[in-house]
């Protein structure tokens, strides 16, 4: 805050004609503008040996204390974008922390389902194994059916084959015997009517 001069010269001077030298920084105000001066008060001996003077030495720091407030305020600027900052990376580091592992249960969970998928390949493998065996037990069955099937058809045709073979031989015998039979009975019916003949004739 702005100095009181009247002020500050009625709380300093009982203490500066007691012999006690006053130093530091005072801040004052001229037409709104805001001016700091360090100030020396010295207390000055008279011949009687009294102190009847003070000699007052200032010197303008105001460039010195706009700076040193504006070092002041960037220093707490600093400090809360160090804080900030620090913040930031103590959450950073949790997040890394939680990613890394979030990163190793990925990792835990990826050997697990590699796994899985290994135990599935393997079974999937062996029902495939399996399935070729039945396949081809099925395939073998099918051609032993299909052989059984044309040596049945084979045996089939040659069974057909002797028995029209055996009809047409008995047909062609029956015919044979008929025809001797149908020799012999015109052979007897001629003598018969002869012998007929023969005894009308008598």
């Amino acid at each position: 805050m702005p100095v009181d001069k009247q002020k500050l010269m009625h709380d300093l001077l009982p203490k500066l004609f007691k012999g006690n030298k006053h130093s530091g920084p005072h801040q004052f105000k001229f037409n709104d503008d805001e001016k700091w001066y360090f100030e020396t008060y010295t207390p000055v001996k008279s011949s009687s040996g009294n102190y009847s003077k003070i000699l007052v030495l200032a010197n303008e720091i105001t460039q010195v204390v706009l700076q040193e407030r504006k070092m002041k305020t960037q220093t707490e600027e600093l400090t809360a974008q160090e804080e900030e900052l620090r913040q930031n990376l103590e959450e950073m580091h949790t997040l890394q922390e939680d990613t890394l592992k979030r990163m190793e249960e990925l990792e835990e969970l990826k050997n697990q389902l590699a796994e899985k998928d290994k135990l599935q390949i393997i079974e999937i493998d062996n029902l495939q194994k399996e399935n070729n065996l039945k396949m081809q037990d099925l395939i073998d069955i099918q051609e032993k059916i299909k052989k059984e099937a044309e040596e049945q058809k084979a045996k089939d045709e040659l069974l057909v084959r002797q028995a029209k073979e055996e009809a047409q031989t008995h047909i062609l015998n029956m015919e044979e015997d008929f025809f001797v039979k149908q020799k012999e009975l015109k052979k007897k019916l001629k003598e018969a009517t002869l012998e007929l003949e023969s005894v009308k004739s008598n």
